[in-house]
């Protein structure tokens, strides 16, 4: 039976250290059952808060100020949970002044009471599992120097010397118990972080071999259609007699676009087979062939018209981006309003490169047929994240579509 939202079960969470404070997702275990006397036990708090009240107001004539003192001891024991030091600081105020205002007696401990030993056990305990194992021996060490030099500092009827030795060694005690769960932990979290990493790793090689699948069946599929229409194209005014020259542009434009993609596409198939491979050996398109990019989509019968500024030196990631959004805000024109009058204009303003493709209503109702994945505006997205830009694209009120970006001419660092 799962629990999620518990109240008895947020309330333990609060009461004993299980945990983060409030959250019920803890399970009944040893290591639950022992911090009800560890640190942040709010019963063993009150158990020696009560247990110190009624010392310091019978043994040794503390009646008007040990309510004070018995609930800053008892604080201590809580504090260590969120704090191990400001804790032990606590234990060290109320066991100094019980030291220098208490009236000590034969047979009474002195200077610090039983209940205060046992404080002192939890505290060292917390600061020796928390911190780092210099400053837990650092306040061990603090704590007995003061203890002796107010042990011995102060006429008392009663010799501390025993008192000062036992806190002593039960101090080191706990700290070298908490030096030890601290070890335990510290090699349980290096277990779970060598576990994370090879799940990680599992991960990584699991990517790596989809990515290898995927580029595999680009290769299988689509190179070999590519190259199919690439020999057809390239071969059809041989083998087609007679035909007019604007046929022949035509099939050699379709070659040329034909040849591009596979280039291209081999490019992304070396990324994709090896995510750390560079696999471009021709430099990638940037704006400067931007006029052959217009040239091929009005071959298609889309007129397109380029209204290009002097653009100052862009570094390449921030040329190949431009060229992708208008490639692929050209590209859904062809594809969704074949024919319609279409406008691109590249300019700088305000430290960013703008840029806006925008179209008319296709020349007919229907469109090319050619049904798109719609990948295309969220990979124009993704390419002006990566540079902090803004991407705004949006229809316009005659049936066309607008298109309009703004790259940053500083990369993000």
């Amino acid at each position: 039976m799962r629990w999620p939202t518990n109240p008895i079960r947020r309330l333990f969470s609060l009461l004993i250290d299980t945990g983060p404070a409030g959250d019920p997702s803890w399970r009944f275990s040893t290591v639950t059952l022992l911090a009800f006397i560890g640190p942040g036990s709010v019963p063993l708090a009150y158990l020696l808060f009560m247990t110190q009240w009624e010392v310091l107001s019978t043994e040794y004539d503390q009646s008007t100020i040990s309510l004070l003192t018995a609930l800053v001891t008892a604080a201590a024991v809580v504090v260590v949970r969120f704090n191990p030091v400001v804790g032990w600081m606590l234990w060290l105020v109320s066991t100094g002044w019980i030291a220098v205002t208490a009236v000590s007696k034969v047979g009474v401990p002195w200077p610090v009471t039983a209940p205060g030993i046992l404080v002192l056990l939890v505290v060292q305990f917390a600061v020796a599992r928390d911190r780092r194992p210099l400053v837990s021996f650092g306040l061990w060490l603090t704590t007995i120097i003061l203890g002796f030099a107010v042990g011995y500092g102060i006429p008392q009827t009663t010799d501390a010397e025993l008192n000062l030795t036992l806190i002593g060694f039960l101090g080191l005690g706990a700290t070298i118990v908490g030096w030890s769960v601290r070890a335990v932990r510290n090699a349980q979290e290096r277990v779970a972080s060598e576990e994370r990493l090879t799940a990680e790793e599992r991960g990584r090689r699991q990517i790596l071999e989809e990515r290898t699948r995927i580029a595999r069946e680009l290769h299988d599929v689509v190179a070999h259609h590519m190259s199919v229409i690439t020999v057809q194209a390239s071969t059809a005014p041989y083998r087609l007699p007679g035909l007019p020259e604007e046929a022949r542009a035509e099939f050699t434009s379709i070659g040329d676009q034909a040849r591009e993609s596979l280039s291209e596409l081999r490019r992304l198939l070396t990324v994709l087979r090896d995510e750390n491979a560079i696999g471009i050996r021709e430099p990638q398109p940037g704006l400067e062939r931007l006029e052959g990019l217009l040239d091929s989509v009005r071959r298609s019968g889309t007129p397109v018209e380029l209204d290009m500024t002097t653009l100052p030196n862009l570094s390449e990631a921030l040329s190949l981006t431009g060229y992708r959004i208008i490639q692929e805000a050209l590209s859904n024109v062809v594809r969704h309003a074949p024919g319609a009058a279409t406008t691109v204009t590249v300019s700088t303003g305000d430290d960013a490169l703008l840029i806006a493709v925008l179209n008319g209503p296709p020349e007919s109702s229907s469109d090319s047929g050619i049904v798109g994945a719609g990948l295309g505006l969220a990979g124009m997205r993704e390419r002006v994240k990566l540079l902090d830009g803004r991407l705004d694209t949006a229809p316009t009120d005659d049936g066309g579509f607008a298109v309009h970006a703004i790259l940053p001419l500083r990369e993000p660092t």
